[in-house]
């Protein structure tokens, strides 16, 4: 049967919501809108009396005022084109150490190209295109020098792309398209590491059988690449179940994987009345733990639930240490 709340408890509780209503808008009202501390409790934009929920003030409401006037600092500024310094491109010793090996094997072309990358990331797209135009005349066949001259040409998160730049971009992209085909082949090993795959069954029936599987995944090696399929078949009291769970929680956090084989697991539960009375509940605790353990000595979907919520209750309540 379902419990009714008295009308007196409903009330309370509606009470309590207005009155927190009530104090949660105060500092909205208040006259000057200033903390007893005297500091202001908005930020200065919002300060003036009136601003939020005070008194409207004749003539246009000073927050309006305010945001007409910070319009004009929070504009984007206009895009410029691109300015380079002139003479000859130097190379820098001094811009880090970015490289992306290119297909080429003369070493000015590569050290342009990488020196372009670099005034990219920095966002000096103008220098960075005349590395890239240095690397071309070093090696005309390397096809990412103009790959490069297009890509600092484009938008970028600072500014659109310049209506000047598309003509050359698009001239640079169709020549990096035309000698993509006669670029060489180029294969980098990346070592990934190797994954163990692991099947294990264990039988249930007390506590040190959870603690002999415990050890189990404890000594599994390479536990951030080991994935892990449990059988667990047998039957545990309440208090060894909630043991289990602790068990399973604390080694999925550091395997890669960790699950339970559905089709290979049967394992039982059943609630005893040492395990019950170590909760230490009373009132309406101790009926809601009464009325789980009568469904949980049951069958079916719900009898699985009810154990299951009580194991939860059995380790929050710190039984299963």
């Amino acid at each position: 049967m379902r419990k009714q709340f008295p009308r007196t408890a409903l009330r309370g509780v509606a009470m309590a919501l207005a009155l927190a209503g009530l104090f949660g808008s105060a500092p909205l009202i208040a006259s000057n809108d200033l903390e007893p501390s005297g500091r202001a409790t908005y930020d200065p934009l919002l300060d003036a009396q009136g601003n939020v929920c005070g008194p409207v003030a004749a003539g246009r409401p000073p927050l309006l005022q305010k945001l007409i006037f910070a319009q004009g600092e929070t504009k984007p500024f206009k895009p410029q084109p691109m300015q380079a310094a002139g003479g000859d491109v130097p190379l820098y010793d001094n811009l880090g150490t970015l490289s992306f090996k290119v297909g080429t094997r003369d070493a000015k072309a590569q050290a342009y190209f990488d020196q372009g990358m670099r005034w990219a990331f920095a966002f000096n797209h103008a220098e960075a295109q005349r590395a890239f135009q240095v690397a071309q005349k070093a090696d005309p066949k390397l096809a990412m020098a103009w790959w490069g001259e297009a890509f600092v040409l484009g938008p970028n998160i600072n500014a659109p792309m310049m209506p000047e730049a598309v003509a050359p971009a698009m001239a640079a992209l169709a020549k990096a398209v035309e000698l993509a085909p006669g670029a060489p082949a180029r294969v980098t090993r990346h070592r990934t590491g190797r994954w163990a795959f692991h099947d294990l069954s264990a039988d249930l029936t007390c506590r040190e059988d959870v603690d002999a599987l415990d050890a189990v995944l404890s000594a599994l090696p390479g536990k951030e690449r080991a994935v892990v399929r449990l059988s667990l078949v047998g039957s545990l009291a309440l208090a060894d179940k909630a043991r289990l769970d602790d068990v399973l929680a604390g080694h999925e956090r550091v395997l890669a994987a960790l699950s339970l084989w559905d089709k290979a697991c049967d394992l039982a539960v059943y609630v005893d009345d040492d395990a019950l009375a170590d909760l230490g509940v009373s009132g309406f605790a101790a009926s809601a733990v009464a009325e789980l353990a009568q469904s949980a000595r049951g069958r079916g979907d719900g009898a699985e639930v009810s154990r299951d919520a009580l194991s939860l209750a059995y380790r929050l309540a710190g039984g299963t240490r």
